[in-house]
């Protein structure tokens, strides 16, 4: 078993449907994307539909990228 797959099984999150594991094999918007997105003028909101993910997960991406300067 996997670490992460051992984490998330202990957490429960394996069970829990509202879970994604859309982050265990790769970033829904890699960097130079969403570094493309935000000098375009794009706001969260816009990049979030665009890439089918919540405007929370764009904002730590952001953050994760250090884009947010």
């Amino acid at each position: 078993m996997s670490r992460s797959g051992f984490f998330d099984d202990e957490l429960g999150l394996d069970d829990d449907p509202s879970y994604s594991d859309q982050y265990d094999d790769e970033w829904p918007i890699d960097e130079a994307t969403l570094k493309a997105a935000l000098q375009r003028g794009r706001t969260m909101s816009q990049i979030a539909q665009k890439y089918d993910v919540s405007v929370g997960e764009v904002a730590d991406l952001i953050d994760m990228y250090d884009l947010d300067h």
